[in-house]
């Protein structure tokens, strides 16, 4: 009965804190001892203009993304900001890289680095990012702080700034590259070419890496009041998203481990082998982030025995717990003919 308790309150405890660390990824909140705010993943729409200008279009997921109808406006209000910084001399027409804040009340600010500055600071992940998308010098980003989006902008000659972005209308743009919903639930950035508003997509990128694996299991398993070591093996297809991040897991697990029937004075009078044979289900509730995978499932099957008497034919459930520091965890519920029995098994990953 002491047992039972246990393995009650362990699984309330495990309940209980699932959806706080949810909340804590979802609302920002940081609670003590759980994991901090989650940093979620951003997709990209890039429009390519002419020679190797290129517009970006950076937010949440593409899905999203097309539906922002704002993109337009936010070019047209920076075009004309900017063409004041520059009459005004606020601005110097040479600088490299220009920032455009729009807030949601209506009020923007538009900053500007020193070009001498430009040219001599460092930053080398935003130069692997210009190798990458293959991006001239010059860059406009104009910062949507009330949707989160930013709009950046490269050229290779600022003197052309306004004439690219009049030519391009960015609602048909993003319009055109929702069209295809395959396209945007498996991709996380999305390459486009377009002519006269006429547009083709020319290039997809995404992550996914289903694998299947097979791999040993090592752990000690309390059953009732008896403990015992188990070993046996997993085949588990594990698939990911559009980030490579996992996402679900489906396995089959088998085991086996030693049950003693009766210990007498301390000594075993009684040994079963007990093989169970498991069907597993989890899936990562930090799906679509940064963070370490963190596996939550369940996991059911039937249990086989040497000894007839010793949970034959028995049923077992259990919880999963996977990611959640060195070891996995499986709470467990087996029932047969003649009574039921409360379990925790931890094992060793590989």
């Amino acid at each position: 009965m002491k047992m039972k308790k246990i393995m009650l309150l362990a699984s309330g405890i495990f309940f209980a804190l699932a959806p706080l660390k949810i909340l804590a990824q979802e609302d920002g909140v940081n609670v003590v001892g759980l994991a901090p705010v989650a940093e979620m993943f951003n997709d990209t729409l890039v429009i390519k203009l002419r020679g190797s200008d290129k517009i970006l279009l950076i937010g949440k997921d593409l899905k999203q993304m097309v539906k922002y109808q704002k993109a337009d406006s936010m070019k047209q209000l920076f075009i004309s900001d900017f063409e004041k910084a520059l009459n005004n001399h606020s601005i110097n027409k040479e600088v490299q890289l220009v920032h455009y804040f729009i807030h949601g009340s209506g009020k923007r600010r538009i900053k500007a680095e020193n070009p001498e500055y430009s040219d001599n600071r460092i930053d080398p992940a935003y130069e692997i990012k210009r190798l990458d998308l293959d991006l001239p010098k010059y860059q406009y980003i104009i910062h949507d702080l009330n949707s989160g989006y930013e709009i950046q902008i490269y050229m290779n000659d600022p003197d052309e700034l306004k004439a690219e972005l009049n030519s391009v209308n960015l609602y048909d743009a993003i319009h055109f590259a929702g069209n295809d919903k395959k396209i945007l639930r498996r991709t996380y950035k999305l390459e486009m070419t377009g002519e006269n508003n006429v547009y083709k997509i020319t290039g997809k990128t995404h992550g996914r890496q289903d694998v299947l694996s097979l791999g040993p299991t090592l752990g000690v398993g309390v059953l009732g009041n008896v403990i015992a070591p188990v070993a046996g093996a997993d085949l588990t297809l594990s698939l990911t998203d559009k980030y490579s991040v996992g996402k679900y897991k489906f396995g089959l697990g088998y085991e086996v481990f030693p049950f003693a029937n009766n210990i007498v004075s301390g000594e075993v009078s009684s040994l079963s082998w007990v093989q169970t044979i498991n069907l597993k289900f989890l899936t990562n509730i930090n799906a679509g982030t940064k963070d370490k995978a963190y596996w939550m499932g369940l996991q059911g099957g039937s249990m086989k025995s040497s000894n007839m008497i010793s949970y034959n034919n028995a049923f077992e459930f259990g919880i999963l717990i996977e990611g959640n520091g060195a070891f996995n965890y499986s709470f467990d519920f087996i029932r047969d003919k003649e009574k039921t029995l409360y379990g925790l098994t931890v094992k060793f990953p590989f």
